[in-house]
């Protein structure tokens, strides 16, 4: 059993856990779930109460939520009072649905963004089209790609009246 370069702070912080490595939790019961992981990061009253996973990060009270009890969590950051992920793995959550805006300072650099509420395959292009991204082929990438707040089918369909699809590289 490999339990090495864990570091526990708070009552009940990583109290069932029973094999991993380099874990660090701080606050009330963070990590308190844990049972088998490596590389974690849990800060906050009850933050990361998932049961098995590595390489993760959740900052803030209960960030993680208590849904993610029984799961299998790997490679995801959560940051913010209750912030809960969307998935559970390979995945970035900041703040909650309560939150109204988001500030980001510099550029932002991003393969693609896919729209909220939209198809699973749908990017969004700077124009404000909607694009299917099967359709870029392989290593095909756009760097001008912009997320607008509150898309809808109407705003799509005036974005595309106004804008040409078209493309050069």
């Amino acid at each position: 059993v490999r339990i090495v370069g864990n570091s526990a702070f708070g009552a009940n912080s990583l109290k069932n856990f029973q094999q991993g490595t380099n874990n660090t939790t701080n606050g009330f019961g963070s990590g308190s779930s844990l049972l088998i992981g490596d590389n974690n990061l849990f800060n906050g009253v009850n933050a990361g109460l998932i049961q098995n996973g590595s390489n993760n990060i959740f900052l803030g009270s209960n960030a993680g939520g208590y849904g993610l009890l029984t799961s299998t969590v790997n490679n995801t950051i959560v940051i913010g009072a209750n912030a809960v992920p969307e998935t559970i793995n390979n995945t970035v959550t900041i703040g909650t649905s309560s939150n109204t805006d988001n500030y980001l300072y510099g550029r932002i650099h991003a393969n693609s963004f896919k729209v909220r509420g939209g198809l699973v395959t749908q990017v969004m292009m700077a124009d404000g089209s909607l694009k299917d991204e099967t359709s870029f082929g392989s290593g095909h990438t756009h760097s001008n790609i912009a997320v607008l707040n509150g898309i809808t089918s109407t705003n799509v369909t005036n974005w595309n009246a106004a804008f040409t699809n078209s493309h050069t590289h």
